[in-house]
């Protein structure tokens, strides 16, 4: 009988140093983790890291009390992001001016077609908020043309809360820095029309 395996993935966010791979991957061949995947970038100086480890068996405590402490030694951001089958996945729309990508969203929700939470929206600025009332959902405007990193810190501070699994950029006309994305690889979604054929047939943003 094969043991289904569970995977968790544990991203590292902060000034690049030396021995933050090591420190990382001991950690997880300790508690009993097989690595399926790592990848690194520095940038600038900024260190990210993406590690993917599967367990036969998992201790949720025991690995986020260890990446706690582990985060708190190497002075970096230590997230772990647990896959869990049977959970609904909570979705965060990120919006500026335009309503088109929002509303189709919204409108494939409200039938059924997309399975998932949708907790928060967040815009650069507060355009989309009655949009975001009518549906009843809460609604965070972050303007971060004086300071794009507190921007980010705020953003990442509300996706944090609402336990954010994937986001979707539903024309949000602003750039995400390696500091953001990096905390969340593989689960950021650009729907912006740019990116769709110049035919996309119907139902083009809700695919």
């Amino acid at each position: 009988m094969v043991v289904p395996k569970t995977l968790i993935e544990v991203t590292v966010v902060g000034n690049d140093r030396k021995g933050v791979v090591a420190d990382v991957t001991n950690f997880i061949f300790i508690i009993g983790g097989n690595i399926e995947k790592v990848n690194q970038n520095v940038v600038r100086g900024l260190f990210g890291m993406q590690l993917e480890a599967s367990f036969q068996t998992i201790d949720k405590k025991k690995i986020d009390l260890g990446l706690r402490s582990l985060a708190k030694k190497l002075g970096m951001e230590i997230r772990v992001h647990y896959e869990e089958p049977n959970r609904l996945r909570n979705i965060a729309i990120f919006v500026s001016k335009e309503p088109n990508c929002l509303l189709r969203i919204l409108e494939a929700k409200e039938k059924g077609l997309i399975n998932a939470n949708i907790p928060v929206i967040i815009g650069s600025e507060g355009t989309m908020g009655p949009i975001a009332d009518g549906n009843r959902i809460p609604f965070h405007s972050i303007d971060d043309k004086q300071d794009p990193i507190l921007a980010e810190n705020k953003i990442l501070k509300l996706t944090e809360q609402y336990n954010i699994d994937l986001i979707i950029l539903a024309r949000y006309m602003r750039i995400l820095s390696p500091n953001f994305v990096w905390r969340y690889p593989n689960r950021i979604i650009n729907i912006h029309p740019s990116l769709l054929p110049a035919f996309p047939g119907a139902d083009a943003y809700v695919q």
